[in-house]
């Protein structure tokens, strides 16, 4: 043997320990005789083995005078047309030997691609085993990790009943210090299947393994083997049996065998990892490290290590420092120049770490990165999907959603171009319903969103991936106002991620989804009943105090829509302490203020609901809400101000609310319902012409974005009252049936109807048409008894009722009129003033019978209500007149 062979042999020894020089030696012998075909296949640990393996065949060769032809394709997908060159070689005479590596271990998140692509690559071998032994007249060298020859046996069982040798070099597979005769008997144990220790098959690891069990002198090659199941466990999912093997092989090591400590520690944290235990992958992957460096490992496979611990620490959620481990594994990867490509997924998973510490720029900017360095490598089409996917998240994230589109649509091209898994791909699709939900496009995003869900069927996604989809399938039906589909969605998705085992506050999530599908349908009491068991799932899964304020914000929303005011309160005050304890945006308490301020303000308390409006719109402006949300609660606020008879400012309040909603583009129905309270105001103010326009106007926006028939018959009453405040009762009477038959069409509740009804009475009695006028009141208050009204409003129209008797000159019956409009009056809490006025015209009723003297009475009683309830001077006048005439028809005093 020559001193530089020796020395190169020494090389591998001191790296991979004294079994590797024994397998180096054997390869050299190969190399050295022969001088025809022959299949060598070699199986290392990384691609620095491979590298260094490939130095020292092509300098040994150089000084045979022989030639190596390389082929290592940088990327799986490259394996197919590196096959296609090797088989069209034509020997040239030379001695030539040919080098076919792609080695990438079990570990890397590429090997199932790497897998897939060598089994095509081998199939292809296989079909021309005949054409390519007659070509190739020296050795062919195939090189990969361990895992390739259980797949190659598959894969080409042809190509594979005619191998010379399948050699392994592995870290102290066989450490200095073992007997010749160990070396025997580790090749007896070989016996049965030429693959021996170089099959990544667990059971055949297994079975030598065995064969080992109680010969302490053969612990370390025991402990290898039982490493060497582990990883083929490793490969079929099974990491809970990998991890009993790694725990039973670590003691059998020698004590000062760092490297083979290091790599065994390594296999534990993946298996660990791959387990869900991040905690205990951590402690094994940084004592895998120390390990490497006592061992002198090469600075890649010292990064390797620190990129897998960088993993362990970002799903514990540790992101600071996985980013620190990842900024570490990329420096040790440069240091020991590793490829491009390796750098750019370590780069992608760097930017995973700063976008989920919420710095959304720098992880777009290392995204970027790790493209520039995936393309600059050459890696796959899929590989810079990946990243490019990454990079659409990222630009969502920083609410820019058109850039996102266009980066996801990349990504999906790649993927396609790569050949990716339909799971995968499912993913990224479903990422593009996002940012089409973003902009608004939910037609768009429903059909993104049904696309990813085939493909992650296709795919066999989980059925918590599934399910979440299938959650964002609910939000772009429910966008669209399909409240029905947009349930069943939810429904489905509750069930997948039941069934997947998703975590609590997942299921949480789409249950607050869900209610809100419900109460879209004017389902309150179900919807109430979704969020309080959202609330107890997200609690029970410990989420964020936003989350939680989130859907306490709904149930709150859910239990105004049943008229339950006070719970509603109480619902909003929970929310919003929730929001500020998770740091809620200013945006997002704004809305929820706002909720609180309606409460209020349905409850009769105008100037606290006032308060609570103002406050939403300091959030929503300190937030930089939409001009269209601060519209709203600007609507709010003008009644909330109207409620308390400040019309002036109430209509200062309206006109600004249109003024955001043009601004922000709002709805046509939105700003028609902002201009009907524009109307209300001004007719408050007496400007009655100009509330005509007003609701005219109302009524137009609403035409034009085709609001419903019930809220066009509100503003289309509101008209009514406008046109008879200006004497113009005809056309309020036109008013008022067009809004009857709205209402009707729109099938709104009796008690709407009862109103319009006794408004078309009025009309109808301001003509003098007594008689019809009559029939609407009864029609009225036959309405408003079958549709629970209240006894105030009951009151009003009986009061109405007697008054068009009155005009009939049937006082009797006008009597009895006003004096059950009295009872119901009391009964229902109405003014002083109201029964005042009730009270004035049951005195006429009485005078017109020549009742003068209760009459008095009831005219002084009139009075005494009006006084208490602060009625106008013009008003008590009135009644004051009355008492006069009362008094004069009894005795002639003035």
């Amino acid at each position: 043997m020559s001193g530089g062979m020796a020395a190169r042999m020494g090389a591998i020894a001191s790296r991979y320990g004294a079994a590797a020089g024994a397998e180096w030696e054997r390869l050299v012998g190969h190399l050295r005789l022969s001088d025809a075909f022959v299949l060598i296949v070699l199986v290392v640990p990384d691609r620095d083995a491979a590298r260094l393996c490939r130095e020292e065949v092509g300098r040994l060769l150089h000084e045979d005078g022989a030639v190596l032809l390389r082929f290592e394709p940088g990327e799986p997908e490259d394996l197919r047309e590196e096959v296609e060159k090797l088989v069209l070689l034509k020997p040239d005479g030379q001695r030539t030997a040919v080098w076919l590596a792609g080695v990438v271990p079990e570990s890397d998140p590429s090997a199932e691609r790497w897998r897939h692509w060598w089994r095509l690559a081998l199939e292809g071998l296989n079909r021309r085993r005949n054409s390519l032994t007659a070509r190739l007249s020296g050795p062919l060298i195939i090189v990969s990790a361990p895992w390739l020859v259980p797949l190659f046996r598959e894969a080409a069982p042809d190509l594979w009943s005619i191998r010379t040798l399948v050699l392994r070099i592995e870290a102290a597979a066989q450490r200095d210090g073992w007997s010749e005769e160990d070396a025997r008997t580790r090749d007896r144990s070989a016996n049965r299947d030429m693959t021996g220790l170089a099959s990544p098959d667990p059971e055949l690891a297994l079975e030598s393994a065995a064969l080992l069990e109680g010969v302490p002198e053969q612990g370390a090659a025991r402990a290898n083997l039982l490493v060497r199941a582990a990883q083929g466990l490793l490969a079929r999912g099974d990491a809970r049996h990998a991890e009993l093997l790694v725990q039973e092989a670590l003691p059998l090591l020698p004590p000062g065998d760092t490297v083979m400590h290091g790599v065994t520690t390594y296999e534990l944290g993946r298996a660990l990892l791959d387990q869900g235990r991040p905690a205990e992958a951590e402690a094994a992957f940084r004592r895998a490290f120390t390990l490497a460096e006592e061992g002198g490992e090469a600075a890649i496979s010292r990064g390797v290590t620190m990129n897998m611990l960088g993993r362990a620490l970002l799903d514990q959620g540790r992101q600071a420092e996985a980013e620190a481990a990842f900024r570490r594994a990329l420096t040790l990867a440069e240091e020991g120049g590793a490829t491009a490509t390796s750098r750019g997924i370590t780069m992608d998973a760097l930017g995973r770490a700063l976008r989920d510490q919420g710095r959304k720029a720098e992880a777009e900017a290392a995204f970027r990165r790790a493209l520039t360095l995936k393309e600059e490598g050459g890696a796959t089409a899929t590989s810079r999907g990946i990243t490019t996917h990454e990079l659409g998240r990222a630009l969502r994230d920083q609410g820019r959603p058109v850039e996102a589109e266009a980066a996801l649509r990349r990504a999906l091209t790649l993927k396609e171009e790569g050949g990716d898994t339909a799971t995968s791909r499912g993913i990224t699709m479903d990422m593009l319903g996002r940012a089409l939900l973003d902009q608004g496009r939910q037609a768009e995003a429903e059909a993104a969103f049904r696309r990813a869900l085939t493909l992650a069927e296709e795919g066999g996604a989980t059925a918590i991936s599934r399910g979440i989809t299938m959650d964002m399938l609910g939000r772009a039906l429910l966008d669209q106002g399909r409240q029905a589909e947009a349930e069943a969605a939810f429904r489905r998705a509750l069930t997948l991620k039941e069934e997947g085992g998703a975590t609590a506050t997942s299921r949480g999530i789409t249950m607050n989804m869900f209610g809100r599908a419900l109460r879209d349908q004017g389902r309150a009491v179900e919807a109430e009943a979704a969020f309080h068991r959202a609330l107890t799932v997200k609690e029970e899964g410990g989420d964020t105090a936003t989350s939680r304020g989130v859907t306490t914000h709904e149930l709150g929303r859910a239990l105004l829509d049943q008229g339950r005011q006070a719970e509603a309160e109480a619902a909003f005050r929970r929310a919003l302490t929730l929001a500020e304890e998770g740091g809620a945006t200013a945006t997002s308490r704004g809305i929820t203020m706002d909720m609180l301020g309606r409460a209020l303000r349905d409850q009769g308390r105008p100037v606290e609901a006032e308060a609570a409006l103002r406050r939403a719109l300091t959030l929503k402006e300190e937030g930089g809400d939409t001009a269209t949300s601060r519209g709203i609660t600007m609507d709010m606020l003008g009644r909330a101000l109207l409620d308390q008879g400040r019309q002036a400012e109430a209509e200062a309040a309206f006109r600004r609310a249109l003024t955001l909603a043009e601004e922000g583009g709002d709805t046509a129905i939105s700003r028609g319902i902002t201009m009907d309270m524009l109307g209300r105001a001004l007719l408050d103010q007496g400007r009655q012409a100009e509330a005509e326009a007003a609701f005219r106007r109302a009524l137009t926006l609403k035409e034009e974005g085709g609001a419903t028939a019930i809220s066009r018959s509100i503003t289309m009453n509101m008209l009514g009252r406008a046109l008879r405040d200006q004497g113009q009762q005809a056309e309020a009477e036109a008013a008022f049936r067009r809004a009857l038959t709205l209402k009707e069409e729109g099938g709104a509740t009796a008690t709407s109807r009862g109103l319009t009804m006794d408004m078309l009475g009025r009309a109808l009695r301001d003509q003098g048409r007594a008689v019809e006028a009559e029939a609407a009141f009864h029609r009225a208050l036959t309405v408003k008894e079958e549709g629970g009204d209240t006894a105030t409003s009951r009151g009003v129209t009986t009061h109405e009722l007697g008054r068009a008797l009155l005009d009939q000159g049937r006082p009797v019956e006008a009597e009895a009129a006003f004096r059950r409009a009295l009872t119901l009056a009391e009964e229902g809490g109405a003014t002083a003033t109201s029964r005042g006025i009730t009270m004035d015209m049951l005195g006429r009723a009485l005078l017109d019978q020549g009742r003068q003297a209760e009459a008095e009475a009831a005219f002084r009683r009139a009075l005494t209500f009006k006084e208490e309830g602060g009625a106008t001077a013009t008003s008590r006048g009135i009644t004051k007149d009355m008492l006069g005439r009362a008094l004069r028809a009894m005795d002639g005093r003035t």
